[in-house]
């Protein structure tokens, strides 16, 4: 799906562990925007912003990256990664790793029985 410029103001900025929340409000949308801003919602993506007022609007040529290639279980070492970082990097990495695993495989096996 091709980009598209929807005019909007940032209302609300927080960030947890580097991972930002926002609320955006746009402004009036016609049908065609509404339509694309429902066909994507929940989707990923990338937010690209530039303060009004502005002559054009360039939007780069971005490749969605390394996220869309992972597979599921570099996907999860990587979240581990991220909490053992949020969490002051106590200790090996591999070990903290390996333990977590563990204990989230436990809780898989729990629902078995």
């Amino acid at each position: 799906m091709r980009p598209r410029p929807i005019r909007a103001v940032i209302n609300k900025l927080t960030f947890q562990n580097n991972i930002g929340k926002m609320s955006v409000e746009t402004a009036e949308l016609n049908i065609e925007e509404k339509h694309y801003l429902s066909d994507n919602e929940g989707k990923e993506g990338f937010f690209y912003f530039a303060e009004a007022p502005f002559k054009e609007i360039l939007i780069p040529n971005v490749q969605l990256g390394e996220f869309e290639n992972k597979t599921p279980s570099e996907r999860m070492r990587a979240v581990i990664w991220r909490i053992w970082e949020a969490n002051g990097k106590k200790g090996d990495f591999d070990t903290y790793y390996k333990s977590t695993m563990e204990k989230i495989i436990d809780q898989l096996k729990e629902k078995l029985n």
